[in-house]
């Protein structure tokens, strides 16, 4: 059995895959209850639209926390580089909606944790992607 680094500890490979399933079946469930395909109370549409996004983020964060079939010390170096670019990015993101919204005349909507975690979770993948497709190194 192979020992494990205890410093950079994720979930087997096969979630970025159930993480991918749930984004896109989240994605097509959202398109759908925007299109009017299911018919929900108005009182249930807000929790709809939690719950779509709680699972947008469990999917990303399946993705996020997935090993790779082949880690590395490039991939956990990567790995560890795009989590910081997530969170400088969520932080930068914090700072810049208050001012966003003193811009324009009509307020845009109130950035939630929920926002802020997408936000995050997209750009570690994002940046991740991008650093193992181009082939950039620590």
């Amino acid at each position: 059995m192979k020992k494990r680094d205890p410093q950079f500890n994720l979930i087997p490979h096969r979630f970025k895959f159930i993480g991918l399933a749930l984004v896109m079946l989240t994605i097509l469930f959202a398109v759908g209850v925007k299109a009017n395909w299911f018919e929900f109370s108005l009182e249930h549409k807000e929790s709809v639209k939690t719950y779509i996004l709680n699972a947008l983020i469990l999917g990303c964060l399946f993705i996020t926390l997935a090993r790779e079939k082949v880690e590395d010390e490039m991939t956990i170096m990567q790995k560890t580089k795009a989590f910081a670019f997530g969170f400088v990015g969520a932080v930068i993101m914090a700072i810049i909606w208050p001012l966003m919204n003193l811009i324009y005349t009509e307020p845009l909507q109130e950035l939630t944790g929920q926002g802020l975690a997408l936000i995050m979770l997209f750009t570690h993948i994002f940046t991740y992607y991008l650093q193992k497709f181009t082939g950039e190194t620590a």
